[in-house]
């Protein structure tokens, strides 16, 4: 937590002192990139979440395009469903394209960043265990697994659940050494965001609660900003899609 203070006071030093953690992370990422064919590598997801980005920035609305035809040059949507993956990849690719105009390859360029962020963030995991032998030996690990550099342009989200998991874990640790309400809601915030990133993701709620509650405990006291008391609202989208998917038998894989 103190070194989170120091790199925020000092931000122009902090990356000084750590440039050669961004440049050799960035000349991996981009060696990565060209390595192999940039493309949409799991057939149906990754396509899937492209399509549900796509009517995001389009329509500003949840929904998975399955139907429609190009006229005079004009794209246009005539069907779709719900589809049953979340949706805040597809919310952060939509805002992507809100910015830079829609291109179905804005994907592959926001997983490169993606990449890079998480292997700058597992180095310093590693670091903040070990010092810096360990954060490079954590990075080392990390692109010896041959599905991330498949997935360092490929359009999934997998980089992105892994890299929540990372800022969630970090974001707990601030909590745990300085009980404030900002890193509480900071913590709550991010856990909840990571609760909508894979299917699986929402397990991660339990811990993040039971590492709160622990906190309480061992102060002494309930810490409970009225930021917090709203966090709830955000699993009502989680909820009502899983109510869709289980009224939906094709869904069912």
């Amino acid at each position: 937590y103190r070194e989170h203070l120091v790199s925020l006071r000092n931000p122009k030093k902090w990356l000084l002192d750590n440039k050669w953690v961004f440049l050799i992370t960035g000349g991996i990422v981009v060696v990565l990139f060209i390595l192999q064919e940039t493309y949409f590598k799991i057939t149906m997801d990754e396509v899937v979440l492209a399509s549900t980005s796509m009517h995001m920035h389009l329509e500003k609305e949840v929904f998975t395009v399955s139907r429609g035809y190009e006229v005079n040059g004009v794209f246009y949507i005539l069907g779709g469903y719900l589809d049953k993956r979340p949706y805040f990849f597809a919310f952060v690719v939509s805002i992507v394209h809100d910015l830079f105009g829609y291109r179905s390859s804005n994907v592959f360029y926001f997983n490169a960043l993606v990449s890079f962020a998480l292997l700058v963030s597992v180095f310093f995991a590693g670091k903040a265990f070990g010092g810096i032998r360990w954060g490079w030996l954590a990075m080392l690990l990390l692109l010896s697994l041959p599905l991330f550099g498949f997935n360092v342009n490929g359009g999934g989200f997998e980089l992105f659940n892994l890299l929540m998991l990372l800022i969630t874990v970090y974001l707990g640790k601030c909590w745990v050494e300085k009980p404030t309400a900002g890193s509480l809601t900071t913590f709550v915030y991010s856990g909840l965001l990571l609760a909508q990133c894979r299917y699986e993701s929402i397990l991660f709620v339990f811990p993040v609660g039971i590492l709160i509650l622990w906190v309480w405990w061992r102060e002494h006291r309930v810490l409970l900003p009225w930021t917090v008391y709203l966090a709830p609202l955000m699993l009502v989208p989680y909820v009502l899609q899983n109510r869709v998917l289980n009224d939906s038998k094709v869904l069912w894989q």
